[in-house]
């Protein structure tokens, strides 16, 4: 009678976790045309991976500070094209989705390249993670059909 009521337990958990009730963009952003919100989630991917690459390379040995404002301005000038892209997407958007709510607000915080830059050169413990984490939070509501495969570790990478 026990190994049952564990059995129950365990196909009510595995259904739990299988069912449809993650969050999804469809559920953050209805009314909003899959291809605008595909070349978002696009967009807001490369924002990630430069972000990343930034924080990353700011622990590499040998930066100097000329290297890291060198790389800070280069990363700047990427992300805020990238939010470029952004702009041009939002009026296809449908504004009463809270997608499109988000992503004005975050499209008000970073207004240029500047905002960027001054975010990467911020202090040691918190330079680039302000803005990092609004691009996360934003690429984690929609969809990123981009196609790549990576190792986790980039040990592996070629």
């Amino acid at each position: 009678m026990k190994r049952g009521g564990w059995a129950l337990l365990r196909v009510l958990g595995l259904a739990s976790c299988l069912s449809p009730g993650w969050l999804h963009a469809d559920d953050v952003a209805p009314g909003n045309p899959p291809k605008v919100l595909e070349s978002a989630g696009a967009l807001l991917g490369e924002m990630k991976e430069l972000g990343q690459e930034y924080l990353d390379a700011r622990y590499k040995r040998g930066m100097t500070p000329e290297k890291l404002a060198a790389l800070a301005q280069r990363s700047a000038r990427q992300l805020a094209g990238k939010r470029d892209g952004l702009a041009a997407l939002r009026p296809q958007l449908d504004p009463a989705s809270e997608f499109a709510a988000r992503l004005g607000k975050f499209l008000a915080r970073w207004p240029d390249e500047a905002a960027f830059r001054q975010d990467l050169l911020a202090e040691e413990a918190e330079g680039g993670r302000k803005s990092q984490g609004e691009i996360v939070s934003l690429w984690l509501l929609v969809p990123d059909q981009r196609k790549s495969l990576k190792p986790l570790f980039p040990l592996f990478r070629p």
